[in-house]
């Protein structure tokens, strides 16, 4: 089967070959239908680059894609002939970490097989990054794309606002151990659970429609919690990217997994403070103090933008067919297990089962005995967040006193 798309450009007629890509496996044991319609989400290159699940078309297929999972990839149910030209490509959505969980010991790939990774992780041939990319404001000046258009004004912020943090989970058991870093947490501020994890036998049904659900919870609380049951490099997922537009603020694990990725102070890590206690602290600060907690909504005034497949900026397929249309070198991976695992960057309960509960007044007391030289934080905001972004006089007046106190913690 011939496959072409037809140009015209200063009435000269350009032929280009229809890239086609060939789905192989399931995923999680069920036919992939809904993906083929995913060159929707890139209109622009729906009639250079075709999906399909049909295998009879290995001959004509670029590219072949399997999807790495325990039920969906199988030794022996792979394509019995192969064209040199074609690109094996390895996809994943999940972390590392799970494969454990997985049966990943008796889960492997075969070596010399894959050309190119799709992933969640931006280093990926091709990345499959949950949301898309973020893109700061300065960026955007040279490309013009349209800005996230989101309320950050205290009215729509605040004007249900009577709790503190909500928090929809369903998975009861992490490796992140999460649900320990919430419960000493929950000793000093409420932490509201719903879900199939919820204490409370009404709230483990109250979220079905988990959607309108959450726009309710978000009216009425503070926080939410947006912690991942693994932590690793690049591994953000609709926990956050489900939920970045409601008028709340996200409670995650660790910073460094999120800047960079996200927009800046957007979002309030477990790991900016030594204890939880700390962290209860500033929290019940700020719901007490308006313009403190609305800095956190400033990103959607200061025009970021969600650069959803915009030219330069796609992801999964339509990242894909690009790719195709690059005619990019051939290259492949003699152990694309070793890529997958041995960068991944991922960590275990470390942090939640170190992170102490009380603020530790030991540590305060060894510095005051230390008798360190007299220093003033001309902007203790500046050092605590890692930012530069001033306040006016009433509220670093107004600030001063809480904020250090928690500062002293860190």
């Amino acid at each position: 089967m011939v496959r072409s798309a037809v140009y015209s450009h200063e009435q000269q007629i350009v032929k280009v070959k229809q890239r086609l890509m060939l789905i192989w496996t399931t995923f999680f044991n069920k036919t992939p239908e809904n993906r083929l319609e995913l060159m929707n989400e890139c209109p622009d290159l729906k009639d250079k680059c075709a999906i399909t699940m049909d295998r009879s078309s290995i001959d004509s297929a670029d590219a072949v894609i399997f999807h790495f999972m325990a039920g969906d990839f199988s030794l022996n149910d792979l394509p019995k002939k192969r064209s040199p030209s074609q690109r094996y490509v390895f996809l994943t959505m999940e972390a590392p970490p799970n494969y454990k969980l997985w049966r990943r010991d008796t889960l492997h790939a075969p070596r010399d097989f894959f050309n190119w990774t799709m992933t969640y992780r931006y280093d990926s041939d091709v990345p499959w990054v949950y949301g898309g990319y973020w893109i700061s404001p300065e960026i955007n000046k040279g490309l013009g794309f349209k800005p996230e258009n989101l309320p950050y004004d205290e009215k729509t912020i605040l004007k249900n606002k009577s709790s503190a943090i909500f928090w929809l989970v369903s998975n009861c058991n992490t490796i992140s151990k999460r649900e320990l870093a919430v419960e000493k947490l929950g000793k000093y501020i409420m932490v509201d659970k719903y879900g199939a994890c919820a204490n409370n036998p009404y709230k483990r049904d109250a979220c079905k429609q988990a959607f309108e659900c959450e726009k309710d919870l978000s009216a009425m609380n503070f926080f939410y919690i947006a912690i991942e049951n693994t932590v690793c490099k690049n591994y953000v997922t609709e926990k956050y990217f489900d939920r970045y537009h409601l008028p709340s603020i996200p409670i995650v694990m660790r910073r460094k997994i999120y800047e960079n990725l996200v927009p800046s102070r957007s979002f309030i890590p477990m790991d900016d403070f030594g204890s939880a206690q700390a962290m209860a602290n500033y929290l019940i600060a700020l719901m007490s103090n308006k313009t403190a907690y609305l800095e956190y909504f400033k990103w959607r005034r200061d025009g970021w933008v969600r650069a959803y497949q915009n030219t330069g900026y796609r992801f999964h397929f339509c990242k894909l067919c690009e790719a195709l249309l690059e005619e990019r070198p051939t290259k492949t991976y003699e152990n694309v297990e070793e890529w997958f695992h041995g960068t991944a960057e991922c960590e275990g309960s470390e942090f939640a089962e170190g992170w102490k509960e009380e603020f530790d007044f030991c540590m305060l007391c060894e510095a005051l005995l230390e008798e360190q030289p007299t220093k003033t934080y001309e902007n203790v905001e500046e050092w605590f967040h890692g930012t530069a972004e001033c306040e006016g006089s009433e509220f670093a007046e107004g600030w001063k006193e809480e904020k250090l106190f928690i500062g002293k913690d860190g």
